[in-house]
């Protein structure tokens, strides 16, 4: 697992507390005789044998930092992973455990945001990260929303009136095109977290990968 910031003072990182792992077979496992017989198409034997085995898990981190040592929990699920390999002997296979996680909390923050972002953007931006684990679709829709309160900022404006003189919201893609006439690279990077933003309101399917690109 790799070792992020504490999500309270920023400062240390955050380690697995020794002894603090619980899991438990989901019941797809759980509700499986221990070994298998003629009248049973499987056995929790067959799950370990074949590199199936998973677990619902929860643990608790804590940080390194003397001044903080701050708490957080996590829930997921542990599963075994097969890892194939060549080597001047041929080829080989192993199987190795692997968390995925599903939450954490306190939330831990998956990038650094810098002191002076402005809060109305900064919130926005924490917000996606407990998202992140559990629906990345969400995840992507609350990055977007984080561009639009960007533009706010950067004084772009959001309303226009149309030909017959109403007061009408101007869409996020005009909004970038207009911020795109004196910042024309950083308009390209707010296009592409758009599309995954506009992706994560319109599918259910967006992946974890499509978010970290954003």
């Amino acid at each position: 697992m790799p070792r992020f910031s504490c999500p309270t003072c920023g400062r240390g990182l955050i380690n697995i507390l020794q002894d603090t792992l619980i899991k438990k077979h989901p019941a797809w496992i759980a509700n499986l005789p221990e070994l298998g017989d003629e009248f049973s198409d499987a056995s929790k034997n067959d799950v370990r044998n074949c590199g199936k085995e998973e677990f619902i898990t929860s643990l608790f981190l804590k940080c390194d930092n003397k001044g903080c040592g701050e708490i957080i929990a996590s829930i997921g699920l542990l599963k075994d992973e097969m890892i194939v390999g060549y080597d001047k002997y041929g080829g080989w296979c192993s199987y190795e455990e692997r968390f995925y996680p599903a939450s954490f909390y306190p939330a831990i923050h998956l990038l650094e945001i810098p002191l002076k972002t402005p809060e109305s953007i900064k919130s926005k931006i924490v917000k996606s990260f407990p998202l992140f684990w559990l629906s990345p679709s969400a995840c992507g829709n609350a990055i977007r929303i984080s561009v639009e309160r960007l533009l706010d900022e950067c004084g772009v404006l959001s309303k226009k009136l149309n030909s017959k003189g109403n007061e009408i919201e101007l869409p996020l893609h005009a909004r970038i095109e207009e911020f795109g006439k004196k910042f024309e690279y950083l308009s390209n990077l707010l296009f592409a977290i758009k599309w995954i933003g506009n992706d994560g309101s319109h599918a259910s399917d967006l992946k974890v990968e499509d978010v970290i690109i954003a």
